[in-house]
């Protein structure tokens, strides 16, 4: 993954943390990740639906509004998670 630029490393880091500020750092990585050449209209359709948000939707949504059950817990802390490392793996696929 030492492949990543600087822009997709931002972009994910956006991603996964960018709801915890508001949701703006999110829309600031989901622009990052459209305006890139790194992805394919699949990855950046991925990085979008899961989940909007990043863990931030998973903290709050899965673990407050869903209940306290650990694998609705787990469920909403790791898909964005996976979602991040797929998109750095696809990332350092393409890079040159």
């Amino acid at each position: 993954m030492s492949k990543l630029s600087s822009h997709d490393r931002s972009a994910i880091l956006w991603l996964l943390l960018g709801g915890f500020m508001f949701g703006i750092g999110w829309v600031i990585g989901l622009a990052q990740l459209w305006q890139s050449a790194s992805w394919h209209w699949f990855d950046k359709l991925l990085g979008t639906l899961f989940w909007p948000g990043g863990l931030a939707t998973g903290v709050f949504l899965f673990a407050f509004a869903l209940g306290d059950d650990p694998l609705t817990i787990l469920v909403g802390l790791l898909v964005p998670i996976a979602t991040a490392l797929h998109l750095a793996w696809r990332a350092s696929q393409r890079a040159p």
